[in-house]
């Protein structure tokens, strides 16, 4: 399948800014004083990405509409986009795992197999990860005192 990569990034940041412009008003409620509220910034942010994303999707169409080569097409390689999907599950696993068996032994896990699925063969990358995993976990726990899952 080829696709015009500009377009497609367009559409898909248009998509997203209205999305998350529509789902403002349901997570941040309006306070009854006037002006700048906790709304306002993200009113205002998102507005702009709104407004950049849909020029951006109308400068990439005139350019297509005038060119005539596939230049910015872009191949889907559907064995790379399975790879991603991979990391997706390690992920939704990571996080799900959170609460039952906790941040050290999640993260520890995670940080292996995460290495793993990239094929990192120095076992020092290995150690480091699972060192820094504890070091985080110290540095909330005893500096900052902030309980980890």
């Amino acid at each position: 399948m080829v696709i015009n990569k500009d377009i497609a990034s367009g559409i898909f940041f248009v998509l997203l800014s209205a999305g998350l412009l529509s789902l403002v008003p349901l997570q941040i409620e309006r306070e009854a004083t006037q002006g700048l509220t906790a709304r306002s910034l993200p009113l205002f942010v998102l507005t702009l990405m709104l407004i950049f994303s849909l020029l951006f999707l109308i400068k990439s169409i005139i350019q297509q509409l005038h060119k005539k080569s596939n230049d910015a097409a872009l191949t889907i390689e559907w064995l790379k986009e399975l790879k991603v999907l991979g990391l997706f599950v390690l992920i939704v696993l990571y996080v799900s795992s959170l609460p039952f068996i906790g941040y050290l032994i999640a993260s520890s896990i995670m940080s292996v197999l995460l290495l793993m699925y990239l094929k990192v063969k120095k076992k020092l990358y290995y150690a480091a990860a699972i060192g820094l995993v504890f070091i985080i976990y110290f540095a909330f726990t005893m500096l900052l005192n902030i309980q980890l899952p």
